[in-house]
C-alpha cells in the first residue's frame, strides 16, 4: 500500500512529461522486482491458490502486483502470470494450476468498457467454483457483475480473504 503513492506520482510524471518513458519503466520495474520480492517472503499458509494475471492489452501490472503481495501476506498462495495473456487461456491455466481464485487488474489506461465485457466473458468460461476477482482505476465506477467480487482499495484485502476463502487476518495493511 506504500507504493500507491510513488505509482500515482509515476502516472503524472509521465503524462505530463517531467518524468521520461525510460525513467518510468525502469522505476517500474524496480518496483515490481521489490514487490515480488516481498511476494517471496510470505509463504502460503492456507490451501488457497490464486492466479494474477492483465488480459491482452493490459500492460500495467504494478497495482495486480501489489494486490498479490497483499493476498501472499494474508496466506494464499499467489501465481503470477501478470501481463497481456489472452482471455482464451484463462480456464485452461485456472484448471491446470487447481486455482480457486482469478484476480485481473485493470487500470486506468484499459477501457472500462471493454474491462466489464471481459469479465462477462471470463465468468462465463470459468468453472463457477472459481472465484473471480477484478481491481483498478478502470473499474472504480463499475456496477455490480454477478459472480465478481470488484475490490478497488487495496485495504479491502483483509475482509475479502475472511469473507471469501475464510482466512482470518494474518497481517493488517
Amino acid at each position: 500500500a506504500t507504493a500507491v503513492p510513488l505509482i500515482q506520482f509515476l502516472g503524472l510524471g509521465w503524462a505530463d512529461g517531467s518524468i521520461s518513458i525510460a525513467r518510468e519503466h525502469l522505476i517500474s520495474d524496480l518496483l515490481a522486482d521489490s514487490i515480488k520480492a516481498e511476494i517471496k517472503q510470505y509463504p502460503a499458509a492456507s490451501a488457497v491458490r490464486m492466479l494474477f494475471l492483465t488480459l491482452s492489452g493490459e500492460r500495467h501490472r504494478l497495482g495486480l502486483l501489489m494486490a498479490a503481495a497483499l493476498f501472499q501476506q494474508q496466506g494464499i498462495a499467489c501465481q503470477l502470470i501478470q501481463e497481456d495473456l489472452p482471455l482464451a487461456e484463462v480456464p485452461q491455466l485456472a484448471e491446470q494450476f487447481q486455482i480457486d481464485a482469478v484476480a485481473l487488474s485493470f487500470s486506468s489506461h484499459f477501457s472500462a468498457t471493454q474491462a466489464k465485457k471481459d469479465l462477462v466473458s471470463l465468468r462465463k468460461m470459468l468453472n463457477p467454483q472459481i472465484k473471480l476477482i477484478a481491481g483498478g482505476q478502470a473499474l472504480v465506477h463499475k456496477a455490480y457483475l454477478p459472480g465478481l467480487h470488484i475490490c478497488t482499495d487495496l485495504k479491502q484485502i483483509p475482509k475479502l480473504c475472511q469473507k471469501e476463502f475464510g482466512i482470518r487476518t494474518i497481517k493488517g495493511l
